[in-house]
């Protein structure tokens, strides 16, 4: 199950195409798009997750990543802003 967190509203035309695609690929019953949470019910998925993708242009601070990470969760983004800086290669065993 892929859970999306975030505000679905602030780019609605955006939503729309990514649920569209998700709709034509058949993936639909394996997506649930989770909206804004309390942090609460954000900590209660960070601990049932297996990892944390945030595919933004640019991330100021980056805070989210650190967060993951507290939880244990590896955490992919892009190269750009904060994340840059606070996720680096490495390797768990």
């Amino acid at each position: 199950m892929l859970t999306v967190v975030g505000n679905t509203n602030a780019n609605p035309s955006y939503t729309r195409a990514v649920s569209r695609q998700i709709t034509q690929a058949g993936l639909a019953p394996n997506v649930l798009f989770a909206g804004i949470l309390p942090d609460r019910e954000l900590s209660k998925y960070m601990k049932a997750s297996h990892v944390l993708v945030m595919p933004s242009s640019y991330e100021g601070h980056g805070i989210v990543y650190g967060e993951a990470m507290d939880f244990g969760l590896p955490a992919i983004g892009t190269t750009s802003g904060a994340a840059g800086e606070i996720i680096t290669h490495a390797m768990v065993s």
